[in-house]
């Protein structure tokens, strides 16, 4: 099955805690508070329960503070399959995969894993909304670009790195360096901790290399908030955004060589069919913003265009999509577009 560049544009679920996270950190409490009961320790070593207890405690805090922000607001999903790379984008921000860099994927259930290098891509359809049939999709594309399918053996990876550095560690601290068991037991713990602590944050790192702070593809246009955008709450007033996409849409249809008078010398006009937009984030008095805009999608009688306001620092602020129609002047009834207008869309789209 052969498939276009085609977007897959949805909303997360809003979660406070997920189930599996919460089992780890139960686990880890319940865990403690059996070796604080059952292991017959110095009084000098409790310090070292204490600090995991901790840690624990802190890391379920950090967990649920940062599920309460997630429940404040939907974040949009979108996933777009583009010629050379997949621009994914969240609430962390937008994210250009290469085909290239990718060296797998697998279908489980209702989420699609693309594996990368050190990390993986997850797009579940449960929590993004995306269907059953739009992640097969997304599976034939990745099929098209000759991106094999491989089991995920994360699991088999992690309990052998676990049980290596379990009795590598007690190894090391018992036998070498003398360390009694009751000491080596949390000495082992920390070593675990500080992994896997290394591991997140080395993921993180990962995949802040595929970010982009913005898509030298879209069209890019500044924009000057004015006090007159704003609303009572002091942030610009969200029927504000479409005129933003607007000029941001005007703006590449200059930059392709048109304007609306010029297509109105034909008798055509270009009125908007469709028009949408989701507000991550607040726009206020004195921020320095863009709009991007990019060409979507060339057909007969539509231009389709996507858009994305980000601030100096990269930061998502909005996304939208709009699409004009050519229609007759006089009659308001669809009408072809010019041959050479298509052309130098389609020119221009693929140039880009």
């Amino acid at each position: 099955m052969k498939i276009s560049e085609k977007e897959f544009s949805k909303y997360a679920r809003p979660r406070f805690l997920t189930i599996s996270r919460l089992f780890i950190y139960m686990f880890a409490i319940i865990l403690l508070l059996g070796v604080y009961n059952t292991v017959d320790v110095s009084e000098s070593l409790f310090i070292h329960f204490y600090i995991m207890s901790a840690l624990a405690i802190i890391g379920l805090g950090y967990d649920v503070m940062n599920g309460l922000k997630k429940v404040k607001t939907y974040k949009e999903h979108s996933v777009q399959f583009m010629d050379e790379y997949i621009l994914y984008t969240d609430q962390r921000g937008s994210f250009k995969i290469k085909y290239s860099q990718i060296k797998s994927y697998q279908l489980l259930g209702a989420q699609l894993m693309i594996k990368l290098k050190w990390n993986r891509l997850t797009i579940s359809g449960k929590l993004y909304g995306i269907n059953y049939d739009e992640l097969r999709q997304m599976v034939d594309f990745l099929s098209d670009k000759n991106i094999p399918s491989k089991a995920n053996l994360s699991l088999v990876y992690y309990i052998g790195a676990f049980l290596l550095i379990n009795y590598g560690s007690q190894y090391l601290f018992v036998n070498l360096f003398a360390v009694s068991e009751e000491s080596s037991m949390f000495l082992i713990l920390y070593v675990i901790l500080f992994i896997v602590f290394g591991a997140i944050g080395f993921e993180r790192y990962q995949i802040n290399t595929f970010k982009m702070k913005e898509d030298w593809s879209m069209y890019k246009l500044k924009l000057h908030l004015r006090y007159a955008d704003t609303d009572q709450m002091g942030v610009i007033y969200h029927p504000n955004y479409f005129t933003f996409y607007e000029l941001g849409r005007t703006g590449l249809l200059k930059e392709v060589g048109y304007d609306y008078l010029d297509f109105e010398k034909d008798g055509i006009i270009y009125p908007v069919r469709d028009v949408s937009s989701s507000y991550l984030k607040s726009m206020r008095l004195g921020e320095t913003c863009y709009v991007y805009t990019k060409l979507l999608k060339v057909s007969r009688v539509k231009l389709t265009f996507h858009h994305e306001i980000r601030n100096e620092e990269g930061e998502l602020k909005s996304t939208g999509q709009t699409s004009i129609v050519s229609v007759d002047a006089t009659s308001f009834l669809p009408i072809r577009m010019p041959e050479e207008i298509i052309e130098d869309f389609k020119k221009y789209k693929d140039e880009v």
